[in-house]
């Protein structure tokens, strides 16, 4: 481990660079980190051509991206990507706080499989908050004790929790009013997917016409709107399934499907198996 004695401004004071390829994974991913680094207080632009796959989460400071013949600003707390065989040129201005990951370049399909690399850019903000403060503290534990049991595949889930953490909580884009207007709908079913739903109204209580709401709905869900609420619905059903003892006509009814019938048809398409079957399959409470 490579350390100096740079202090950056949250009292982390390492700079290290680990290389965790050649140590042993008790529990073996095909994501596993090749390296991991950390640089409190970085000034360096870097422009190279990489032959891994990596990401570095600024979490601090500012700085920029030229990609593709374009200049992007960059500003903490975000994500840069450096794909293999692409050169990459990016740097701070003046300085930014650096966590790096390392991965072979195969992973990459993984990564976008999985739903984390997406979108034309290589880069993207994040809300930081306390959870990730946390992640973060824990890979340097375990950086700190590498000879522990478990450390070097400790730290390859550690770094995808982080890393997907990136994804979930991300800033919220500015909206229009008719936009935010679906936002609150979508929200809505969600919370109370049981309850009975009328698009046409809703689309009118939103000041919009039904192909306008539509369009405005599929920039925010990849779904239409009946198939979305039928999911919810379903996806309500497995959990009630799975944490109560209620009959399955009973759960039916309060998801909103007043055929029990129909509920059978419906959930043995989305799950791939009759109700009764996926509780059996998957409750943890003793159900009659």
């Amino acid at each position: 481990m490579d350390k100096l004695n740079n202090k950056s401004g949250n009292g982390r004071s390492e700079h290290f660079a680990v290389h965790l390829a050649p140590l042993p994974r008790e529990l073996p991913t095909e994501r596993a980190v090749q390296t991991l680094g950390y640089i409190p207080e970085k000034y360096d632009w870097v422009s190279s051509t990489f032959q891994t796959f990596n990401f570095s989460v600024i979490l601090s400071g500012k700085g920029g991206y030229h990609w593709q013949g374009q200049w992007h600003p960059v500003r903490a707390p975000c994500v840069l990507l450096q794909i293999p065989g692409l050169r990459a040129h990016y740097g701070p201005d003046p300085v930014w706080e650096e966590l790096f990951f390392l991965y072979k370049p195969e992973t990459q399909q993984v990564w976008r499989q999985a739903g984390l690399v997406q979108g034309e850019y290589p880069f993207w903000s994040f809300q930081y908050h306390s959870r990730m403060e946390g992640l973060v503290e824990a890979l340097f534990d375990l950086v700190r004790h590498l000879h522990r049991p478990y450390a070097s595949a400790q730290i390859d889930r550690m770094a995808e929790m982080l890393l997907m953490e990136t994804r979930s909580i991300q800033p919220a884009p500015e909206q229009t009013s008719e936009e935010q207007a679906v936002r609150r709908c979508i929200e809505a079913i969600r919370s109370k997917p049981q309850q009975g739903v009328d698009f046409g109204r809703m689309a009118k209580a939103c000041g919009m016409h039904p192909a306008t709401f539509r369009r405005y709905w599929a920039k925010q869900v990849s779904i239409p709107p009946h198939q979305f609420l039928l999911q919810m619905r379903l996806e309500q059903a497995c959990r009630m399934l799975v944490e109560s003892a209620e009959p399955i006509s009973d759960i039916a009814r309060d998801c909103g499907f007043e055929d029990p019938l129909y509920f059978s048809r419906r959930f043995r398409k989305f799950a791939g198996q009759s109700p009764r079957t996926y509780r059996q399959q998957h409750r943890f409470l003793q159900v009659p």
